[in-house]
């Protein structure tokens, strides 16, 4: 009813009196409002009340629907969504968030599981199908919310999960497609099944804004290198699982054949050997390693340095910032201790899954249950 004294305004005989009589009978006008606009949202206003209260269910919904369209009038230039935005909005929820597509990378992992054990050419080429039909999905899903809310969808924990895993499945996709190893293939369907199933059962999806202080060129690629280097470390650790499960396997193996614990390791018996493409799997996660380790320390800085001109220091050891460094520190003390063990695929391994613990607990205990100045990320 504030617009009330606008509609006053309609009549010419009021329209000549001083303001402060107008302000005394009726109240004071709302600033950039007409009195034909005020009279447009008043007039269904009314008449949806009296409809209301008179169960008119018709009415009530042709007056909502003359208020869905006189109201976007009233707000000024891009407060309001478009008429396209909202239609994307509607279709969007209408397909779920697009989450659903978990079950594609679900089914692709089996597919790309069974072109791993046989190294056959055909699941190879099914699982590489999937996995595109399944990132384009996702992309699609990724997209439309950005073009619904005008902004890159890393805001909260729905956003980041679902945008850092597109990321590192399209990275880990272009990986498999230079070096064909099967292995990138893999993690990026197991990568994209958790993820989008994670959004889809327990994340809250709705559409949020984004607090003012976030409106920034620099933390936004601050956000998107860290989320891209937490994705590439949920695909590593699915390559540090493949191959711990080919070593404790051949292991198993050779113990078996020898029979005897004290007969030796069995490498001088023929089919004993551990698998020759374990190599392959240790050099396959370095390559995403060294990517994460830099993503993540470039991440970082960009994060103090949008600190420092925002809260006036680089870094205040809040509970996010100490574990996103602990989570480098990791993977800092797993390149390094490469150089100096003699098992470097076994080592590197087991420090890829400290590191993914690692960034897990940063991400979602930091987030949830630690107060501190991210706990809105």
């Amino acid at each position: 009813m504030e617009l009330t004294p606008n509609a006053a305004l309609l009549s010419p005989a009021r329209r000549s009196l001083p303001p402060e009589q107008i302000a005394e009978h009726f109240g004071v006008p709302v600033s950039g409002i007409t009195p034909e606009q005020a009279v447009s949202v008043l007039g269904p206003w009314q008449r949806l009340r009296e409809a209301w209260q008179a169960g008119r269910v018709a009415d009530v919904q042709e007056n909502l629907d003359r208020l869905a369209a006189v109201l976007p009038g009233l707000a000024g230039e891009g407060v309001y969504p478009r008429d396209a935005q909202r239609g994307a909005e509607v279709r969007y929820y209408a397909w779920g968030k697009f989450t659903w597509g978990y079950w594609l990378y679900f089914l692709g992992s089996l597919v790309a599981v069974w072109g791993l054990l046989t190294r056959w050419r055909t699941p190879w080429i099914l699982a590489v199908m999937l996995l595109l039909v399944a990132v384009t999905l996702h992309g699609y899903g990724i997209g439309l919310r950005w073009y619904i809310l005008g902004r890159i969808p890393v805001a909260n924990m729905f956003e980041s999960v679902v945008g850092a895993a597109w990321v590192g499945i399209v990275l880990a996709l272009v990986l498999e497609l230079v070096y064909r190893v099967r292995v990138f293939l893999l993690a990026a369907h197991v990568t994209g099944f958790f993820a989008l199933l994670l959004a889809n059962q327990v994340l809250p999806g709705q559409l949020t804004s984004m607090l003012g202080i976030l409106d920034d060129i620099n933390l936004r690629l601050h956000t998107t290198l860290i989320i891209a280097a937490y994705a590439l470390i949920g695909v590593a650790g699915v390559i540090a699982i493949v191959y711990l499960v080919g070593h404790y396997g051949g292991v198993v193996r050779r113990l078996l054949v020898t029979g005897v614990a004290g007969a030796g390791d069995g490498d001088d018996i023929p089919g004993c050997r551990a698998p020759s493409w374990l190599g392959q799997m240790d050099w396959s996660h370095l390559i995403v390693l060294n990517m994460l380790f830099v993503m993540l320390f470039v991440g970082i800085i960009l994060g103090a340095v949008w600190a420092d001109y925002s809260w006036g220091r680089p870094w205040g050891w809040d509970p996010k910032e100490v574990f996103a460094l602990n989570t480098w520190l990791v993977y800092a003390i797993l390149l390094h201790v490469r150089h100096v063990v003699r098992s470097k695929g076994l080592w590197t391994a087991w420090l890829s899954l400290a590191g993914c613990a690692m960034m897990a607990f940063n991400w979602w205990v930091v987030n949830y249950f630690i107060v501190g100045l991210h706990s809105y990320a």
